[in-house]
C-alpha cells in the first residue's frame, strides 16, 4: 500500500466499500427474495395441495355416494334371493353395471357380492365365471358391518393397474345386510385427472402415497406401486408429520415438499419442486443487482477519480508551498541560531570586558578619592600658607611705614633740598606733561612745547641750585631709597607669594571639587556599568535562549519536512518526486536572502 498514491488510497477503499455495500445489499436482497419466493411458493403449493385434496376427497365421496345409491336398489336383493341356476336378474344387474362402467371410465369394474363373498353380478363376467370370492377382503368385511369402506390401493388382477375398491352394504327390506356393491376405481384415472395436471414451476409435480409410504400415484408410472418412501428419511418424516413442509434431497436434487393427508382416506398427497427452480427468480434478481452494482462501482469510480484528481492537484501545490516555507523557516532558524550564538558569544565577551572595565573604574575611583583627599589636604595647607603670607605682608607694611618715617626725618633734615627738589620735581612734571600734551596736540601744541621748554630750563636752574645741597643729604637719601626699594621688593615678593598661594588655593579647591565630582561620576559610571553588566548577562542568557529556540525551530522545521514527506508519500509517487526535489534543493527567494542579510547585519 505504501506505493499507492492518495488517489488510489482514496479510490480503492471507496470502491471496496461500495462493492462491499452493494454485495451485501445484493446478498441480503437475494436471501430475502429467495426466502420470500420459497415462502410464497410453499404457500401456493399448500393452496394447490389443499385444492387437490378437496378434489380427491370430493371425487371419492362422489364415488361412495354412487355405490350407496346402487346398494339401495331393491333389484340387488332379488338377485340375492334368486334360485340357483337362475341368472336372469343377475345378468340384468351385470348389464346395468357394464353400461354404467362404459359411461364412467374411472371404474375398472362394478360388482355385487352376496354375504358369503361370492360375486353374483359384475361388469366383468369372468369374475362371475371364475367364482371370485371377496369374503376375506377388509373393505368387504367393513361393508358387511354396515358402513361403506375403501380398500387400500392394490394391483388389479384383471389389468395389473393400481386400483382401489369401495364397498357399500346392501340392505334387505328387513334391514339385514345381504351383500355389498363393490366399485373398483382406476387410480390411473384419478392420477391423470387430479394429480398429473398439478404443476409447480417447470419441474414441480404432485404424487400420492398410502399410509405405509407406498407410492400409489405419480407422474412417473415406474414408481407407482414399486417405490416405498418409508425407506427414506424424508418419507419417514412425511409419514410421521402427515402435514407440513419439508426440505430434502432425493436422487441428488434438493427439493421442497408440501404434504397433507386426506381427512377421510389414508392417503397423503405430496407436492414437490426442486429448490433450484424456486431460486430462478432470486438468481435473476441477484444477477441484475450484480450488474447494477458493477455499473454503480464503475460510475462511482470515475466520479471519485475526478474528485480525487481535483483534490490532489491543489494539495500538491500546498505541499510544494509548505516545503518551500518549511525550508525557508529552517534556513532562517539556522541563521537566527548562528546569529544568536554569535550574539551570545559577543555578549559573554562584552560582559567580561565590562567586568574588567568595572574593576579598572573601581581602582580609578579609589585613586580619585585618594587624590581628592590629597587635594583637600593641599587646600588646607594652602590656606595656612596664605594666612602666613598675609601676616608677612602686614609686617612688610609696618616696615615700609618705619622707613617712611626715616625718610621724613631725612627730609626734615634737609627741608631746603626737599623744597628745591619739590619745585624741580613739580616743574619737571609740568614740563613733562606739557611736552606730552604738545605731542598729542600736534601743530596746535607748538606753543605748549615752547612753554615746556622754558619750564624745563627753569627746572634745570633749580636742579643746579639743588645740586649744591644734594651731596649733603646724598648719603641719608641713598640709605632711605635703599630701604624703600628693599621693602618694596619684599612687599612685591610677598604679594606675589600671596597671589600664588591664592591661585594654588583656588586650584586645589577646583581640583578637590573636580575630584569629588569625578568620584561621583565614577560611582555613577560604576552603577551604569553594573546595570550594563546585568543587562549584558541577561542579553547573553536571552541569546542562549534564542539560540535554543532557534534550534527548536530548526527541529520543528525538520519535523515539518518529515510531515510534508509523509503527506507527499500519501499523495503519491509523482508528488513524492516533487517533494524530494523541493527538499533536496530548497528555493531561496530574494526576501529570504535579504532577511538573512538583515539578520547578519543586525547581529
Amino acid at each position: 500500500m505504501k506505493n499507492f498514491n492518495l488517489r488510489n488510497k482514496f479510490l480503492i477503499p471507496a470502491i471496496i466499500l461500495i462493492m462491499t455495500g452493494m454485495g451485501l445489499s445484493t446478498f441480503i436482497s437475494y436471501t430475502n427474495t429467495k426466502s420470500v419466493m420459497i415462502t410464497q411458493a410453499q404457500q401456493q403449493m399448500s393452496r394447490m395441495n389443499q385444492l387437490v385434496l378437496k378434489n380427491i376427497e370430493f371425487w371419492l365421496v362422489e364415488r361412495r355416494l354412487e355405490t350407496n345409491n346402487w346398494s339401495e336398489e331393491q333389484i340387488l336383493c332379488q338377485a340375492v334371493d334368486a334360485p340357483a341356476g337362475s341368472r336372469d336378474i343377475r345378468q340384468v344387474i351385470s348389464g346395468e353395471f357394464s353400461a354404467y362402467k362404459k359411461n364412467s371410465e374411472y371404474y375398472e369394474e362394478i360388482s355385487f357380492a352376496i354375504k358369503n363373498g361370492d360375486i353374483v353380478a359384475s361388469s366383468n363376467q369372468k369374475h362371475i365365471t371364475d367364482k371370485i370370492n371377496v369374503a376375506e377382503e377388509e373393505y368387504f368385511k367393513k361393508a358387511l358391518a354396515g358402513a361403506p369402506a375403501f380398500s387400500d390401493v392394490f394391483k388389479s388382477k384383471a389389468s395389473g393397474n393400481p386400483v382401489v375398491a369401495i364397498a357399500s352394504p346392501v340392505h334387505a327390506r328387513s334391514g339385514d345386510i345381504v351383500g355389498a356393491v363393490i366399485g373398483v376405481l382406476a387410480v390411473e384415472y384419478l392420477t391423470k385427472n387430479l394429480i398429473d395436471p398439478v404443476k409447480t414451476g417447470q419441474a414441480g409435480y404432485a404424487y400420492m402415497m398410502n399410509a405405509e409410504g407406498l407410492v400409489v400415484a405419480h407422474p412417473d408410472k415406474s414408481k407407482v406401486m414399486h417405490q416405498n418412501l418409508s425407506a427414506f428419511a424424508f418419507g419417514k418424516e412425511i409419514l410421521q408429520k402427515q402435514q407440513g413442509t419439508i426440505a430434502y434431497a432425493f436422487e441428488g436434487v434438493d427439493k421442497i415438499a408440501v404434504f397433507n393427508m386426506l381427512k377421510e382416506f389414508p392417503y397423503i398427497v405430496v407436492m414437490t419442486v426442486p429448490e433450484a427452480e424456486l431460486s430462478l427468480a432470486p438468481n435473476s434478481i441477484r444477477s441484475i443487482n450484480m450488474l447494477i452494482a458493477l455499473l454503480t462501482v464503475a460510475i462511482t469510480s470515475m466520479v471519485l477519480f475526478f474528485i480525487a484528481r481535483s483534490i490532489i492537484t491543489p494539495v500538491n501545490g500546498i505541499i510544494n508551498g509548505l516545503s518551500e516555507a518549511s525550508h525557508e523557516v529552517a534556513n532562517a532558524a539556522i541563521q537566527v541560531a548562528s546569529a544568536s550564538q554569535s550574539l551570545a558569544a559577543g555578549s559573554t565577551q562584552q560582559a567580561s570586558s565590562i567586568e574588567e572595565t568595572s574593576a579598572s573604574l573601581e581602582e580609578l575611583s579609589s585613586r580619585t578619592k585618594q587624590n581628592a583627599g590629597n587635594a583637600m589636604q593641599a587646600n588646607t595647607m594652602a590656606q595656612e600658607a596664605y594666612a602666613g603670607a598675609q601676616k608677612g605682608s602686614e609686617a612688610i607694611a609696618r616696615m615700609t611705614s618705619a622707613i617712611s618715617h626715616i625718610k621724613s626725618s631725612s627730609d626734615e633734615t634737609s627741608r631746603i633740598l626737599k623744597t628745591i627738589d619739590e619745585i624741580a620735581f613739580q616743574t619737571n612734571l609740568l614740563a613733562l606733561n606739557a611736552a606730552v600734551e604738545a605731542a598729542r596736540a600736534g601743530e596746535a601744541g607748538r606753543g605748549f612745547a615752547v612753554v615746556a621748554e622754558e619750564v624745563r630750563s627753569l627746572a634745570r636752574r633749580s636742579a643746579e641750585a639743588a645740586k649744591t645741597t644734594e651731596e649733603l643729604i646724598e648719603k641719608a637719601r641713598t640709605n632711605a631709597d635703599t630701604g624703600v626699594a628693599v621693602s618694596l621688593e619684599a612687599a612685591e615678593i610677598l604679594l606675589k607669594i600671596v597671589e600664588d598661594i591664592q591661585r594654588v588655593k583656588q586650584l586645589n579647591s577646583d581640583v578637590s571639587v573636580a575630584s569629588k565630582e569625578q568620584a561621583e561620576s565614577i560611582v555613577q559610571i560604576n552603577h551604569a556599568i553594573s546595570q550594563m553588566t546585568t543587562i549584558t548577562q541577561s542579553n547573553a542568557a536571552h541569546s542562549e535562549e534564542s539560540a535554543a529556540a532557534s534550534q527548536e525551530l530548526s527541529s520543528q522545521a525538520k519535523e515539518m519536512n518529515e510531515m510534508i514527506r509523509g503527506l507527499v508519500a500519501i499523495i503519491g509517487v509523482t508528488s513524492i518526486e516533487a517533494g524530494k526535489k523541493v527538499c533536496a534543493n530548497p528555493v531561496r527567494t530574494k526576501d529570504s536572502t535579504r532577511s538573512g542579510r538583515m539578520l547578519k547585519s543586525a547581529f
